[in-house]
């Protein structure tokens, strides 16, 4: 139950909370909705239902006494990875539980209530490290207002929600910390660690990059000249670092061993610290002019920092001098200046590309300035100001509406210039639902549908099949298996990272591919289609093509064609397999062959080392064919009985790992108990 005292300070910050809301309805007076009509819609608006409906299929299973727990799915763009692909996206972020409850139809309205509910814990996670600090409540909750509606939340969280995530655990990772070096607890840091290797590897890697800096100057702080000490702490702090990763390993080995097996290659380390321009000090003053301009009309992640956060900072570097406003001022200077230099932007994104996204850190610092500040000043250690105490009620109150204030009409400038960037609150459901569930057809076989663009929303591919239970051969995803990238660059003739825009029509790529249908609101030219359906959908008028050149899923063949988009499967192949299963859930195909010598078969799956096959029992080589697909030998001249199955080694060795780190922590839990209990 929460303490009184506590219980008033929650209630004002979800008042406030509630009422800087209030913003986000200028949004909906335009007749939008909180979905950015790029990445949210086309990536983490489809995710964040797929991850409900998973959710769902998995309880349901329990219930009827099964586990559907599938690691691949093939309709999640030519077939990926389920924990690789979309936990950037969420998938094993604890909060995107509540996704159970939505659908097409109030997805919208959950999707939105996740955003805001990500907002509300971070200011709670900032207000928690305040308190332990003893810095004063009541400053505590409009500092954790500056916090988690700081640029990088409104604008960054905006267009990519699971990135609220760190603003959470960002605050509670600083206070496991603390409570490591004073009270020597580890529970808070192991948690917030764990939780943040839940929700993926990509922020966790920047905060990871704070850490040693914050151990170091905390430490050093708390022990003063006592090395041994500070060793102790440091040792301490590496190992929890460990158990928090190790609990989570099931979710967190599969996404970094998807990352490091995907398309998505950085620059070589050694030519990026090379190169004597990203050591220079950029031109512009972008964060500086954030600073002193909180109005920003084009809002920027070190966007939405208010005069009263700004005056703040004037006051602590210009008249506060003691220990604790020394490293608050060393904190925010590493800050300032590292966003100076191009390296320390590669540096936080793993030195593939040069981005901001590390600035919440500086959201963060600023924000605990401000209440650093005037819990200073509240506490009469101010000695330039001496003023009544009533005065001075007064002077924070103003200081805190204006904070408000400020706050909210940052929100109104940001959604003023980029409202029409966002979906029609009416339409919602047209970007997550498909042409082709409008088509009467009943076909049993296993198969995938190209289409042309089903919304041209972003002239960026749509990520719909995975919501719509069909196996599409386009898609928009962060991670995306190495071989499936080649393949589609390879046949669009371009590099376009992360996503493909199908085959067009051309019916021998898409049949070569597993493609038996064609949507499109288009006429198709090309003779290797016929005309079997139309439908409307929307008010347009969409057609049904069946593609005479379709391959099936599994076949013998002996060659491996380079050119597959001149060049038939078809005429290629040498012999057809019986008994074709394929069962979703568990991502197992079984079939029998008969080839001879010189054959091989091959199945259209994307090639990845999780795939396992065995002929007749016995596990055999699992070989790349085709520039992406599978290719298994088989027993010449004897009927082959074949069964490939998808088998993500990383997530069952997390699973071990993390079971007996949970084991150990629970010893050493009930050991260090019962010997504080004979203390």
């Amino acid at each position: 139950m929460i303490k009184r005292i506590d219980k008033k300070w929650f209630l004002s910050y979800f008042a406030v909370f509630v009422l800087i809301c209030f913003s986000y309805l200028y949004l909906y007076k335009y007749g939008k909705n909180l979905i950015w009509n790029i990445d949210s819609v086309g990536q983490y608006y489809p995710a964040f239902l797929y991850i409900g409906e998973y959710i769902r299929n998995f309880l349901s299973g329990l219930l009827s006494g099964k586990i559907i727990a599938p690691f691949f799915d093939l309709s999640i763009g030519m077939g990926e990875d389920i924990v690789g692909c979309l936990n950037y996206y969420g998938f094993g972020d604890p909060i995107n539980l509540i996704s159970i409850f939505s659908n097409k139809d109030n997805g919208v309205f959950i999707f939105t209530f996740v955003y805001f509910l990500k907002l509300f814990f971070a200011g709670l996670a900032f207000q928690k490290y305040c308190h332990y600090l003893k810095l004063n409540k009541g400053i505590s909750v409009f500092g954790s207002i500056c916090y988690c509606f700081c640029g990088f939340a409104i604008y960054g969280s905006t267009m990519y929600i699971e990135w609220s995530s760190v603003l959470i655990y960002f605050p509670l990772v600083l206070l496991g910390v603390e409570k490591l070096i004073k009270e020597d607890r580890k529970s808070v840091f192991i948690i917030s660690i764990f939780y943040g290797a839940l929700c993926g590897f990509y922020f966790l890697f920047m905060v990871s990059l704070c850490l040693p800096i914050y151990v170091l100057v905390r430490g050093k702080s708390c022990c003063d000249k006592d090395n041994k000490k500070l060793l102790e702490i440091i040792i301490k702090a590496v190992a929890c670092y460990f158990v928090g990763l190790f609990l989570a390993a099931p979710v967190f080995l599969p996404s970094v061993k998807a990352f490091f097996e995907s398309e998505r290659s950085s620059q070589s380390i050694f030519e990026v610290i090379g190169d004597i321009n990203n050591w220079i000090p950029r031109k512009d003053r972008l964060l500086f002019s954030c600073i002193l301009n909180p109005f920003h009309g084009r809002m920027s992640f070190s966007s939405n920092i208010t005069v009263t956060e700004t005056i703040c900072l004037a006051v602590l570097f210009i008249l506060i001098w003691n220990k604790k406003a020394n490293q608050l001022k060393l904190a925010f200077s590493i800050c300032f200046v590292s966003y100076l230099f191009p390296i320390v932007n590669l540096l936080f994104n793993g030195f593939g590309e040069e981005t901001n996204r590390w600035l919440f850190i500086l959201s963060f610092i600023v924000a605990l300035i401000f209440v650093y500040v005037i819990t200073y000043i509240v506490n009469g250690e101010f000695n330039l100001i001496d003023l009544k105490e009533k005065y001075l009620n007064i002077i924070i109150c103003c200081i805190c509406v204006a904070t408000v204030l400020n706050l909210s009409y940052g929100i109104l400038s940001l959604f003023r210039n980029w409202k029409n960037d966002f979906i029609d609150a009416g339409k919602t459901k047209y970007y997550v639902e498909s042409p082709f569930n409008e088509f009467s057809l009943n076909d049993n076989d296993l198969f995938r549908v190209s289409n042309t663009s089903l919304t041209n929303i972003n002239g960026r591919p749509e990520n719909v099949a995975m919501i719509n239970d069909y196996n599409g051969n386009t898609y928009w995803f962060s991670i995306i298996n190495k071989n499936t990238m080649d393949f589609a660059n390879k046949y669009n003739d371009e590099n376009v990272s992360w996503r493909s825009y199908g085959f067009g029509d051309n019916s021998i790529l898409n049949g070569n591919i597993g493609c038996k249908y064609l949507i499109t609101d288009e006429k198709v030219l090309d003779n290797g289609y016929e005309l079997i359906d139309t439908a409307d959908y929307y008010g347009n008028t969409w057609n049904l093509y069946k593609n005479s050149n379709f391959v099936e899923f599994a076949f013998i063949s002996n060659n491996d064609i380079d050119e597959c988009d001149k060049v038939s499967f078809n005429d290629s192949i040498t012999g057809k397999v019986s008994n074709l299963e394929y069962i979703k859930e568990n991502n197992v195909l079984t079939c029998s062959a008969i080839c001879d010598e010189n054959s091989s078969l091959n199945i259209l799956f994307p090639y990845s080392n999780n795939w396992k096959a065995y002929v007749n029992g016995k596990e055999v080589d699992v070989k790349r064919s085709n520039g992406m697909f599978i290719s298994i030998d088989l027993d010449p001249n004897i009927e082959n009985n074949i069964t490939l199955e998808y088998k993500n080694d990383s997530i069952i060795i997390g699973t071990v790992i993390s079971l007996i780190t949970l084991a150990i922590v629970l010893i050493y839990y009930i050991l260090d108990k019962r010997n504080k209990h004979l203390i």
